[in-house]
């Protein structure tokens, strides 16, 4: 069985690709030939992006170079994120995003963070903006064409279920990080019950923001083992492992070796008693985003 092509159905009837690029972290100019060859080259249609990532204009440069070779807008699957501190202008923060993208509409716009901040002299300081008004001009983005989907970005399940009480859109997916050693099964499952798609980012570990190697997935011995039985990469069993959770996955990399070799993690199955053995090394170890929100919050409680 093979991946490849594979689509999760949205509650609007759009198709989002399961595997995509993520691309934090890709925001000089040496990344468009990147994003133009993982397109037209290697077969990517979902790219991942962020007004935070600072690199919607390479992004935007990349599609008018793809759509010159013949790639059709309605192909693509293109994401972005609203930044904690554009709450209070959303339609306004969406829109220069499209100018950047140089793209008349989004296929899913996220809500990058619970949080609204704002900045007081040179410290980040949470703002006054409740979540459901947010939400209300979200939707608004998607009435006035601007964004076909609307969705969220590590939302808890208390978070994400009180969104629920009140949208008159449903969330498309909700981005948050997950790997095996970081599995999240239950909230995994109750938002699939709720065909709210889990996207995983962070699939690979981020091992740069791992200080202790016996925390690095990538080096862990069962999914090293089963890289060599399988004779595949440690990353493409750990990719793999996501795509038959059924949920979305979007790896990123700045190499276009590693761009070609994480999609052809597509290409193979996992064995049941493999992937059984896979979900049993779960730490609850969160990287990213414990990090960030102890960085600049404190205590915030975004995640358990």
């Amino acid at each position: 069985m093979s991946y490849y092509n594979k689509h999760l159905l949205l509650h609007s009837g759009d198709k989002m690709p399961q595997f995509g690029l993520g691309t934090y972290h890709a925001e000089n100019d040496d990344n468009v030939s990147n994003f133009v060859s993982a397109i037209v080259d290697i077969g990517y249609r979902h790219l991942d992006t962020a007004s935070y990532y600072l690199n919607e204009e390479q992004i935007g440069k990349a599609l008018k170079e793809v759509f010159a070779k013949g790639i059709k807008r309605e192909e693509l699957f293109i994401v972005t994120k609203l930044w904690n501190e554009d709450h209070g202008r959303v339609e306004e923060a969406i829109k220069e995003s499209l100018k950047r993208l140089d793209l008349d509409y989004v296929d899913l716009y996220l809500m990058h963070w619970p949080i609204a901040t704002k900045t007081v002299g040179d410290k980040t300081v949470l703002d006054r903006i409740p979540l459901h008004k947010t939400w209300k001009d979200m939707e608004d983005c998607v009435k006035k064409g601007l964004t076909r989907n609307i969705g969220v970005s590590n939302f808890n399940f208390q978070a994400l279920n009180d969104l629920l009480s009140y949208a008159e859109i449903r969330p498309a997916c909700n981005q948050i990080e997950l790997n095996p050693y970081l599995s999240q099964v239950h909230f995994v499952e109750w938002m699939k019950s709720e065909n709210i798609h889990p996207v995983a980012y962070a699939p690979l570990g981020k091992i740069y923001l791992v200080h202790n190697e016996q925390d690095q997935v990538l080096k862990d011995p069962l999914i090293n083992s089963l890289a060599q039985k399988y004779n595949k990469t440690p990353g493409q069993i750990l990719l793999n492992w996501s795509l038959a959770r059924g949920h979305a996955v979007i790896p990123k990399s700045a190499k276009i070796e590693r761009i070609k070799e994480n999609f052809e993690s597509q290409s193979f199955e996992l064995a049941p008693e493999d992937l059984e053995a896979i979900n049993k090394l779960n730490r609850n170890l969160r990287i990213l985003g414990h990090l960030f929100v102890e960085g600049i919050f404190g205590t915030f409680p975004i995640f358990e």
